[in-house]
């Protein structure tokens, strides 16, 4: 039987559904996957295959006597349709995988798609030429490969990926006794993990800052603690580790952000057990001291709180002299909030990231808060006409530095193009709006008083693309001549609009070194590529 397609349902029924749909292959494995599962196991692409010249149309053809799937298709006579490429994604033993592919180009275009329940995938509208190539899915070791497209109507290539390793893992006591470790729960053993990694980690892993290090470097850690073991774990074990990579490997026990062991995984490991004791987790933990104050009277404010990595209550204080204490404090990133946030409704919010290393007496100084008011934004475009742009505002005198302009408050506007602000108090404030859908990102220091309206004029800007991604504990901002952070956080936007003009990104690393590069946006699309150095 002939199922006729035309070019314009491929087109649409790779954008829509999960790529192409293939028949089913018969189940012997291809040639490829013969290679597919070496010890370790790697993942493995089969060979390219190229159409031929010239077909009449895009046909789906089934032949019941080998029950194979072939594709023909017609060459792409309109320049503006591009590259055709399909596939089919599978396990070693030729069973189909849902995956995620992606295809990025030398300027940084990046092409994504999801096979579908039969494995099968399409991409449509791609450009011959050098792509980077990527193969995700749950449970099997990822793949990435430098690959040339061909000046040709279509591409097609299988991949067979190679199960990864799923670990059980055991937290006990010296008795061998299993620590007990409820979903959610304050106990320290509930906040242990084992984090999978490609080299061996420092003392310290940067950036887990979640309950657990759900997922972090070559692994997923599914744990009790926080409710996501798989049902089918068993009693005997508190987690499963899923990698993602291929052996060696490391696995480290972490509590918090704090790695207490680790191990070489080589590839034949059934479980791993961890022996812990739980004084080791309790001398983890800091005093971290902070003065929160009325910045009219100087008086100290006593509702501040550390927001516990739980999730829950959150992490009392108690006033010692001058100032409000917390002990007992789990290492890694926690939450600063005060203000309105925790009762003191007519202050403004505080909301500070920070870092607390184990072990230590960390004092964060003080903090001047004022009273709250209420102040609007109106945001529009050079005719006057308003936009519907979030506005994120912050005052930098209540964070620690420009990586915690992730705590702000935004608001969405009315249809007026206004967005009314009552968290924050008056004075020296940041305002940034745009970067999105063509608009430009801008940003304005300004004062605010009760009741004042601040009008914001974001012109069209040229797109701005940051092809690689933050290491763990990173922070970053992307600063104009003016000095003022446009972008900055730790996550870092791959996309952005920017008006023409020269800026610099500074990245700081967990270690606190930071280093920054310079690069210029003129009215062509501008690629940001990070130097190493």
């Amino acid at each position: 039987m002939s199922l006729p397609w035309t070019l314009g349902g491929a087109v649409c029924g790779a954008l829509v559904a999960l790529g192409m749909w293939f028949a089913e292959r018969p189940s012997s494995a291809p040639a490829s996957a013969a290679a597919a599962s070496p010890t370790p196991p790697r993942s493995t692409i089969a060979a390219d295959h190229v159409a031929p010249a010239a077909t009449p149309q895009l046909d789906l053809v089934h032949d019941a006597s080998t029950a194979r799937a072939t594709v023909e298709v017609e060459p792409a006579a309109d320049p503006l349709a591009g590259l055709i490429a399909f596939g089919r994604i599978s396990d070693p033993d030729c069973r189909p995988i849902q995956a995620r592919l992606v295809l990025e180009d030398d300027d940084a275009n990046l092409k994504s798609t999801d096979s579908a329940a039969d494995g099968g995938w399409a991409l449509l509208g791609l450009a011959p030429g050098p792509h980077r190539l990527s193969v995700t899915a749950k449970g099997f070791v990822g793949l990435e490969e430098s690959i040339e497209l061909p000046a040709r109507a279509q591409w097609q290539r299988d991949f067979v990926l190679a199960r990864a390793l799923s670990i059980p893992v055991r937290f006990e006591d010296a008795e061998g006794v299993a620590l007990e470790v409820a979903p959610f729960s304050e106990d320290p053993a509930s906040f242990l993990c084992v984090v999978g990694t490609d080299d061996p980690p420092r003392a310290v892993l940067p950036g887990v800052r979640s309950r657990t290090a759900s997922r972090y470097g070559a692994g997923t850690f599914e744990g009790r603690g926080d409710d996501r073991a798989p049902p089918d774990l068993g009693e005997r074990h508190q987690g499963l580790l899923r990698l993602n990579a291929a052996p060696p490997l490391w696995a480290s026990l972490v509590y918090r952000d704090v790695v207490l062991e680790t191990r070489e995984l080589v590839g034949d490991e059934s479980e791993l057990v961890f022996v812990v004791d739980l004084q080791t987790l309790a001398d983890q933990c800091s005093e971290v001291r902070v003065r929160v104050v009325d910045a009219t009277t100087g008086a100290l404010l006593e509702e501040v709180a550390l927001a516990h990595p739980s999730g829950g209550r959150s992490i009392e204080a108690a006033r010692r002299g001058n100032q409000m204490v917390f002990t007992d404090v789990p290492p890694g990133t926690l939450d600063l909030v005060g203000g309105g946030l925790v009762g003191a409704g007519d202050f403004e919010w505080i909301e500070r990231s920070v870092q607390i290393p184990p072990r230590s007496l960390v004092d964060l100084g003080t903090i001047e808060v004022r009273p709250r008011i209420e102040w609007t934004a109106r945001v529009v475009d050079t005719s006057g006409e308003p936009l519907d742009l979030q506005v994120e505002a912050a005052r930098p005198q209540i964070l620690a530095g420009v990586g915690d302009l992730d705590q702000r408050v935004s608001t969405r506007p009315d249809a007026d193009g206004r967005s009314t602000f009552n968290h924050l108090g008056a004075g020296r404030t940041l305002l940034r709006v745009g970067g999105k859908d063509g608009w430009a990102r801008i940003a304005r220091e300004v004062e605010t008083s009760a009741q004042s309206e601040i009008e914001l004029v974001v012109p069209r800007g040229t797109e701005v693309v940051f092809p690689f991604l933050l290491a763990p504990g990173e922070t970053y901002v992307v600063a104009g001549e003016d000095g003022l952070p446009l972008l900055a956080g730790s996550y870092l936007r791959r996309q952005t609009w920017l008006v023409p003009g020269r800026y610099t990104l500074t990245r700081r690393g967990a270690d606190g070194v930071s280093t920054a590069q310079p690069f210029n946006v003129g009215t062509d699309r501008t690629v940001v590529r990070w130097e190493q150095r």
